[in-house]
């Protein structure tokens, strides 16, 4: 017990335990909380990420013969040394008198195969791969961690890749059948396995590791304590509950007109009618083009008077013709390449990509969309999209402003969505849903509702090229909404 009386500390709340490779903190955090950072010798954490709120609370500390601890309401950690490791974690719910077991790190029982269950190794850019082994059980279900393509409600036997993609987004919360919920505070590269011998959650590329535990007594309470620390939802506005109308895509300011005057001739209710991407004359303009909408202003005006809200759908992208490109590439504002090869995306051509995590970038950007939409009347925004637009094999390739994209990868998603609540806000606006195809850890805090929209996707032969899937899509769709004039319009 002496050796691990050495490598503890108690200070400001916060039990300390110096590992052999890294230092691991951890603190009462918000209600039945325990926030645990680990950080390797000589390194210091990139950002507070998600959980820059602060929710530090007063814990108990005891110290026996064969270990320490720290509680915070219902919850535990307990560090002890075993065979094969000092310094193991524990976590324990209390109830009453009695305490169970919720998880602990895994016990490799022998030396003869032990990685260890809390690894940092170098990599390139001052980062670190780490991996954290955690005890597996037999009757433990899984359910949460976003939007993924699993196929089964019970994540038990999963592996979720941790990256942000149309229609893929992970949220990395998981809540346990055990009383728990785990909050992995990492918006890097990599991946967790739920699998039946091992939980394994890994990192391709950070400076520390942050992650919370809470315990609760049903779903409903894991998720408040979750929103305690990520942050609440603004208060959903009522035009929001009514019925959206959108459709790819209302191409001119006559035809939205003629919807919207049609569900009002036929006495149907309409709150939101949604001018989609391509409304502008270059990628990156973020204004209306005049050609198709020569008087947003009385058109505006007009679906006010019925009542109708527009949502507008400008995207992150800009194209070399754009008004904006000159200005935002000598500021530096787009997001740039590890290798020098990569500053470009594809869609319909090579494109350039504003860099959220940039406060020069964020406020350029607002400062366009105020004038262009918000100053005419349009204060409801789809985010689509709202997240990183290079190829999936190409996002380690990427850096941001904050970190390397490697390390900073999902906050890309949130980082846009706060600043253009923050725009909103600023400008007057305190009634904010933005639609996003995309979210991360504390979306819900910037009014973003994420809406795994074009899952409907026809897939194309293989044979096809992007512009022609475009082109067929686009017929596709036209076809819709012709009969869907025959139907109401005879």
């Amino acid at each position: 017990m002496n050796e691990l009386c050495d490598k503890i500390q108690y200070v400001d709340d916060t039990l300390i335990f110096f590992d052999h490779e890294c230092t691991i903190e951890v603190r009462p955090w918000g209600r039945d909380g325990l926030r645990v950072t680990m950080t390797p010798y000589n390194s210091k954490k990139t950002s507070d990420w998600s959980l820059d709120i602060p929710l530090k609370q007063k814990g108990v500390f005891n110290m026996d013969e064969h270990s320490v601890s720290l509680r915070n309401g219902d919850i535990s950690v307990c560090i002890s040394n075993t065979y094969t490791q000092q310094g193991h974690l524990s976590f324990f719910k209390h109830s009453s008198n009695d305490k169970t077991l919720l998880f602990e790190e895994y016990d490799y029982v022998v030396w003869a195969h032990n990685p260890g269950t809390h690894t940092f190794k170098p990599i390139d850019n001052d980062l670190f791969q780490f991996e954290l082994h955690l005890d597996a059980y037999d009757d433990e279900q899984f359910y949460g961690m976003g939007e993924n393509s699993t196929g089964r409600l019970n994540l038990k036997g999963s592996v979720i890749d941790l990256y942000q993609r149309h229609v893929k987004a992970t949220v990395p919360f998981a809540v346990s059948s055990r009383g728990y919920g785990f909050l992995w505070n990492n918006p890097s590269l990599g991946r967790v396995e739920f699998a039946n011998n091992m939980t394994r959650w890994v990192s391709y590329g950070c400076k520390c590791v942050d992650f919370l535990v809470v315990s609760g007594n049903s779903y409903a309470d894991i998720l408040e304590k979750y929103a305690d620390a990520t942050g609440h939802a603004p208060k959903f506005p009522y035009w929001a509950s009514g019925f959206w109308q959108c459709k790819l895509r209302y191409e001119s300011q006559q035809e939205i007109l003629e919807t919207a005057r049609e569900y009002k001739r036929l006495g149907l209710p309409l709150s939101v009618i949604v001018i989609d991407y391509m409304h502008w004359k270059n990628v990156g303009d973020w204004k209306l083009d005049p050609d198709y909408w020569p008087n947003p202003v009385e058109m505006i005006n007009e679906l006010k008077d019925m009542g109708v809200r527009i949502m507008v759908s400008p995207w992150t992208l800009i194209d070399e013709k754009s008004d904006n490109y000159i200005a935002m590439k000598e500021a530096n504002l787009f997001t740039g390449s590890i290798d020098g090869k990569h500053d470009l995306v594809e869609f319909y051509g090579p494109k350039y990509q504003y860099d959220p995590t940039n406060p020069k970038a964020a406020e350029y950007l607002w400062n366009e969309w105020k004038q262009n939409y918000f100053d005419l009347g349009i204060h409801t925004f789809w985010l689509d999209p709202c997240d990183e637009f290079h190829t999936i094999r190409d996002y380690d390739k990427v850096s941001y402003h904050i970190a390397p994209a490697l390390e900073a990868h999902s906050y890309f998603v949130v980082c846009h969505q706060r600043n253009i609540f923050n725009g909103l806000i600023s400008a007057g606006e305190n009634e904010i849903v933005s639609i996003c195809r995309n979210g991360w850890l504390g979306s819900q805090r910037y009014g973003a509702c994420v809406a795994p929209h074009d899952i409907f996707f026809l897939v194309p032969s293989p044979q096809r090229i992007y512009p022609r899937w475009t082109k067929c899509y686009d017929e596709r769709y036209r076809l819709v909404d012709l009969r869907y004039r025959r139907i109401y319009h005879p």
